[in-house]
């Protein structure tokens, strides 16, 4: 059973729930930045995917701070993203991925089954780290075959 079945056999048609929908952002750019992705996309032949959660918490009330994690919704979210890209390309593990992470982090369970469906579908990663890939942020990253880091990324 070649490596895109077994995946297939995984994902199937993944519907997100509109409950799951609200709590996880997956979507796609619209507008200029768009076009310059697919742009991108088209010219390296690489499929675009990014997690990004600001590093700083968000003060919700005067005693309350709340900071964004990758955990079980985004594994929601990324087995649906997966099934979609699935869906547009059928020669899924010929193409390259460009994985675009910022994040401090978050359960590393969740981070490592997301590292493994990302290697499921895809041979060649690529992960770009623009500043950090902490905590689980860090399992996600090791799912590339080739990291590119600036000076001051960790």
């Amino acid at each position: 059973m070649s490596r895109k079945q077994r995946m297939s056999l995984k994902l199937g048609k993944v519907q997100l729930p509109e409950s799951i929908s609200k709590a996880v952002n997956v979507r796609k750019e619209n507008g200029e930045i768009a076009k310059r992705l697919q742009q991108i996309s088209d010219e390296e032949g690489a499929v675009l995917l990014a997690f990004i959660a600001p590093y700083a918490g968000v003060r919700v009330s005067p005693i309350e701070e709340r900071s964004a994690s990758i955990c079980m919704p985004e594994e929601w979210g990324i087995e649906y993203v997966l099934s979609e890209i699935e869906g547009q390309y059928p020669e899924l593990d010929e193409l390259k991925l460009y994985l675009l992470i910022n994040s401090p982090g978050g359960v590393p369970a969740s981070c490592y089954n997301i590292a493994h469906m990302i290697q499921a579908c895809f041979r060649n990663i690529t992960v770009f780290i623009p500043q950090v890939a902490l905590s689980g942020g860090t399992f996600l990253a090791l799912a590339g075959n080739k990291l590119v880091m600036g000076a001051a990324s960790r």
